[in-house]
């Protein structure tokens, strides 16, 4: 009887060290969610709304200078902004982020909409505008859905101008990450088109050639 409680308490001591290696090897991979804007309240209330979800890491900026540094000293997935804000308002970072993180999906979220604003939000093609406040069961469908959309993939065997054929085609917007002869370069699509490329020191139409 001895015998068979101590081979019980091994296997369940095995069992549970499995178990929990498993779900360390299963964690989801945390993803960075930047909120731009000047009111806490809003920040407190999105972060709030997706602390329960692991896979999302909440950041925050009160101004699109601010939301700008983070966009380049971190990786971010996806970005929630106002419009009226301090140093730099909403629309000029969206601006900045459709020539330089045209990856990065975006929303508005703004308590201060007016048809003009949402005109030239429109312009803008790929970003969606909502009035405040926003259901945060949308709001983490939405994000979900955005990243799925980007997921990064991989393709080999097609020449570079084939494939933006292609995009162009599709209307696809997209980063392209080219790697050839140990040399990587990047071009940015928007809806189909060429809008910036780079490679090492290069930018714009001499890193795409």
């Amino acid at each position: 009887l001895a015998e068979s409680i101590k081979s019980g308490i091994e296997q369940y001591l095995e069992y549970t060290i499995k178990e929990k290696a498993a779900v360390k090897t299963t964690a989801p991979q945390v993803r960075n969610i930047l909120v731009v804007d000047n009111d806490p309240d809003i920040c407190d209330f999105v972060r709030s709304g997706l602390s329960s979800y692991l896979e999302f890491n909440v950041l925050t900026a009160d101004n699109g200078q601010a939301a700008i540094e983070y966009l380049n000293s971190q990786e971010v997935s996806f970005v929630i902004t106002e419009l009226k804000l301090p140093v730099m308002n909403g629309l000029k970072l969206l601006s900045h982020m459709r020539k330089h993180y045209p990856e990065i999906p975006a929303i508005v979220l703004t308590g201060n909409g007016t048809a003009e604003i949402e005109t030239k939000i429109k312009k803008l093609d790929t970003i969606t505008y909502f009035e405040k406040p926003l259901d945060v069961g949308i709001l983490v469908d939405m994000i979900s859905r955005a990243l799925q959309a980007r997921a990064p993939g991989q393709i080999s065997g097609i020449s570079s101008a084939a494939f933006l054929q292609l995009m162009f085609a599709e209307e696809k917007t997209c980063t392209l990450s080219v790697q050839s002869e140990g040399r990587t370069g990047k071009l940015y699509l928007q809806k189909g088109e060429l809008i910036d490329a780079e490679t090492g020191d290069l930018k714009a139409r001499n890193a795409a050639t």
